[in-house]
């Protein structure tokens, strides 16, 4: 009975794991290697629990860094100015 219930809790494939985050086959295994995500073998196939690849989508952060903000020649001058 408690595999069972193991098997819900596990219910993406690899692939289904890569579609979900918006990343490679590669980087899933990278993750799973890295203990960024939870994973089980059964019946000899990885499968991933949807509690990690959730809890993994609200750690990281989408999109490219913000820009770090530079002053110009111009700007320093008036700030110092005085």
């Amino acid at each position: 009975m408690k595999e069972i219930l193991n098997m819900k809790k596990y219910e993406f494939s690899e692939k289904k794991a890569a579609q979900a985050l918006g990343v490679s086959l590669s980087r899933v295994s990278q993750l799973i290697a890295s203990k960024q995500l939870d994973s089980m073998t059964i019946n000899g196939k990885i499968r991933i629990s949807g509690d990690s690849i959730q809890a993994y989508v609200q750690a990281r952060r989408l999109g490219r860094p913000a820009a770090a903000s530079y002053a110009t020649a111009a700007e320093c001058t008036l700030m110092n100015a005085t």
